[in-house]
């Protein structure tokens, strides 16, 4: 089983068994290094999900501004057109 939590020091005594795995017999951590090493655990997740929350709005905006941009590029394509219709129009009469 493994339940460590990154930032937490510990001082392990055990030994390895047949497949290399170190068996503890005694885990030992100092004061209250256990309850600040969950802070930062549970600050690590708020932080996590924050930025992935970033990621979704950027993905979002990205897409809106490529959507502006193919809207805008199809106006300017489809100007000219227009244009050239009227040319054709008051040559015919």
């Amino acid at each position: 089983m493994d339940a460590s939590i990154p930032g937490l020091e510990i001082q392990v005594e055990g030994t390895y068994d047949g497949q290399n795995q170190l068996v503890a017999k005694l885990v030992k951590f100092q004061g209250n290094d256990l309850e600040r090493a969950q802070s930062i655990q549970a600050g690590r997740h708020v932080t996590e999900a924050q930025a992935q929350r970033n990621r979704e709005v950027q993905r979002v905006s990205a897409c809106s501004l490529t959507s502006d941009r193919l809207k805008s590029s199809l106006v300017q394509v489809s100007k000219p057109a227009h244009a050239g219709d009227r040319c054709r129009q008051n040559q015919v009469r």
